[in-house]
């Protein structure tokens, strides 16, 4: 596997469009608490919040079956620490949505794995994007796909 993070421009650009959909449903952007735990935190983490709910953008380092694996994994072992302690303090449960911004469209071998991670409600809901490349339309140019999907 190998590591390949999203670049830093593009993915300021994926914090944009999920920021304004955030913003639509009451979720504000809010800084990285500090979690106990064995999870490295990767750069450009971002995470919005609201009293019912709490979304994290995870960097995945990878678009091949094992990169997308570990990287929710990770995303999804942290993201649990985080959810437990914000439903204590809040005494009662928190939505939890991870989105997993891959550096490229998922290898033709993670097809099946992609739609496991998805489809498991398992901690969270989880939902992978990437960046529109050469073989997108010219209307996708300097977005990220499936935001909105």
């Amino acid at each position: 596997m190998t590591e390949v993070q999203p670049a830093a421009g593009s993915l300021h650009l994926a914090v944009a469009q999920v920021d304004e959909l955030c913003a639509k449903v009451g979720l504000q952007q809010a800084g990285l608490p500090v979690v106990a735990g064995e999870h490295a935190v990767p750069a450009g983490t971002t995470l919005w919040t609201s009293s019912y709910a709490r979304l994290v953008l995870w960097p995945c380092g990878a678009s091949d079956a094992a990169g997308v694996i570990a990287a929710a994994r990770e995303g999804q072992g942290w993201f649990d620490e985080m959810l437990v302690r914000g439903e204590a303090q809040s005494r009662g449960p928190i939505d939890g949505y991870l989105v997993l911004a891959l550096p490229a469209a998922p290898a033709a071998d993670a097809s099946e794995d992609v739609r496991r991670l998805e489809l498991s409600s398992q901690v969270c809901r989880k939902h992978l994007i990437w960046p529109a490349g050469e073989a997108d339309t010219e209307e996708t140019a300097g977005t990220w796909l499936r935001v909105i999907a």
